[in-house]
């Protein structure tokens, strides 16, 4: 059974700006984004197989149906990616009343006497047992977590090799303004050569982030934007379908992909979707750069 992923954590910020320019015309929450330093489109690389039924219904859950596959960080190249070092570090009072939070959380329909009789039970293990169990608790979370990426730059190199299948796949174009509800959930992940520190002693909510955003430094040609979804492990992600706006083919991408990606972008004009340009990336004559032929002047 198709699963799909779980309502948004509260966001007081996002939820502010998206209501802001809802109801704005497409211009101003161009204007308005642009003003917010918010880059104007976002980009994913695919690679892409026409002779992959697999591949082919991956694409087209994506041209066809409106929807992004969040993968769980246990699928991803990296093992270092969405790590952190846990500790549980403080004071017996601190320790009590952490304890206290947590039964209150857990324990609804405990009386007062037995939450206290709870904390004083769990208050004899050693801050080694609840560093373990905090471990524990964050590796669950992190796995359980739903991530889909992008990136700003439709011309690298390097993602074109990495993740379009050596040139041969495809990077979609998607605007921000067209659906700033969802796209401006994808926040920068920042590199970095250090765990994020996360005490269970502490509470662990705001402390989390930092390690879902970070990743190891030999990473940050990626330039990647992250929507992370708690609890949205292998679920899709809907989105309006005019936020998918093009279709940028490999240098490499033979007619046998051109082919599959027409027949795709004719199935969803047949369902009555807002159509998508469709442009090739070109190697430079004289410079170790991509081009992208056919594209507006915001792409060249």
């Amino acid at each position: 059974m198709e699963r799909y992923a779980p309502p948004w954590p509260e966001n007081p910020e996002l939820d502010r700006i998206t209501r802001l320019i809802a109801n704005s015309p497409e211009i101003e929450r161009r204007i308005f984004l642009k003003r917010q330093h918010y880059p104007r489109f976002l980009y994913k690389y695919r690679s892409f197989d026409p002779k992959s039924s697999e591949s082919i219904r991956q694409l087209t859950d994506i041209l066809v149906w409106s929807r992004l596959w969040l993968s769980s960080p246990v699928a991803f190249n990296d093992p270092f990616d969405m790590s952190a070092k846990v500790i549980s570090e403080g004071n017996v009072k601190g320790k009590r009343e952490r304890l206290m939070t947590l039964a209150k959380r857990h324990g609804h329909n405990w009386s007062w006497k037995q939450r206290q009789n709870e904390v004083t039970k769990m208050m004899v293990r050693t801050d080694e047992d609840w560093a373990r169990i905090a471990k524990d608790a964050f590796s669950k979370n992190i796995e359980q977590s739903g991530v889909c990426s992008f990136t700003e730059d439709p011309r690298s190199i390097l993602m074109w090799s990495h993740y379009a299948n050596h040139h041969q796949g495809l990077c979609l174009q998607f605007e921000i303004a067209q659906d700033p509800g969802t796209l401006l959930r994808a926040v920068n992940v920042e590199y970095n050569d250090q765990y994020p520190v996360l005490n269970w002693m502490e509470e662990t909510a705001e402390q989390i982030t930092p390690a879902m955003l970070r990743k190891h430094p030999n990473w940050a040609y990626e330039a990647e934007h992250r929507i992370v979804v708690p609890g949205g492990a292998n679920s899709y992600l809907l989105f309006p379908a005019k936020a998918l706006r093009a279709v940028i083919l490999g240098c490499r991408a033979n007619e046998h992909v051109v082919e599959a990606i027409n027949n795709l972008l004719q199935e969803r004009n047949a369902k009555g979707l807002p159509a998508l340009r469709m442009y090739f990336a070109t190697k430079h004559d004289s410079l170790y750069k991509l081009r992208l032929m056919g594209a507006p002047t915001f792409l060249k």
